[in-house]
């Protein structure tokens, strides 16, 4: 019976010599030293042990699930193996679909940022999201005040961070200093993934209707707002709450490109 030797089956297998011990100490294989020449030779049931190996290793399967599946004797046990790796897919591929909707959500804010910085427009809808806020420009990690706040943190990537700014503080520029940094949740995706006990005191709602514009800024003094207001005013509303601006994009190699859409409830005049 032919026999191969280590660095012979390790190049037909395409493996390293390493990877051949590694799947001995697994028990998958056993190489028989040769008395003549002392070499340690591999069988050509070892050569169909290791090419099955490798078609179980393209399908996903661990080294201990193979070694399982070689040592069991129960056809019904091995198609249970099977089945369990088509669930794991699954919920792999319900994962990566996930992960495009959301790098296709991250993707079009991009874009949106780019083509439209600088505009102002008006519409009809409200505008609601779920969110946490506190005092202060950061998370403040080393304050118990910014628990929650953590607690959202914890959910990126789907955050957005944001802030709220007073409109008393840009009506008057001298008001005391009151700006809110938040991070932010999209409200479908909340209210499919977050328990609701967990979000039902964090829910912000934004009654239409709303002005809003893309900016691309990194300060936020009271006449980075004058547009909007200019705006509102122009098409005979007036502001009529707070302004929210959450992240579109923000780009922390260049500090002053980032983009915020700003949000601004009305009323007519």
């Amino acid at each position: 019976m032919k026999r191969y030797t280590v660095g012979q089956m390790a190049k037909a297998m395409g493996v390293s010599p390493q990877t051949l011990r590694h799947y001995e100490e697994m028990g998958l294989v056993e190489a028989q030293r040769n008395e003549q020449n002392q070499y340690r030779e591999f069988s050509m049931r070892d050569n169909k042990i290791l090419m099955q190996t490798a078609l179980y290793r393209s399908m996903g399967f661990s080294l201990k699930e193979i070694r399982s599946l070689f040592k069991e004797y129960q056809d019904e046990a091995v198609q249970a193996a099977f089945d369990r790796r088509i669930d794991e897919v699954d919920q792999q591929i319900a994962q990566l679909q996930l992960l495009k909707v959301e790098l296709k959500e991250y993707a079009d804010s991009i874009e949106t940022a780019l083509k439209h910085s600088g505009e102002c427009w008006i519409d009809e809808q409200d505008k609601e999201f779920y969110g946490v806020l506190k005092k202060g420009s950061g998370l403040g990690l080393e304050s118990e005040d910014g628990d929650e706040l953590l607690e959202f943190q914890k959910k990126a990537p789907h955050i957005r961070q944001g802030f709220k700014i007073s409109l008393k503080r840009v009506l008057e520029p001298t008001h005391a200093f009151d700006f809110q940094y938040g991070v932010f949740l999209k409200k479908e995706w909340a209210e499919t993934h977050c328990p609701i006990h967990e979000i039902e005191n964090h829910k912000i709602t934004l009654k239409a209707p709303l002005a809003h514009q893309i900016l691309e800024t990194s300060t936020f003094s009271s006449t980075v707002f004058q547009p909007l207001l200019a705006y509102a005013d122009e098409h005979g509303y007036e502001a009529a709450g707070d302004f929210y601006g959450i992240a579109l994009y923000m780009n922390y190699v260049e500090e002053d490109k980032n983009y915020f859409e700003f949000f601004l409830p009305l009323k007519k005049k």
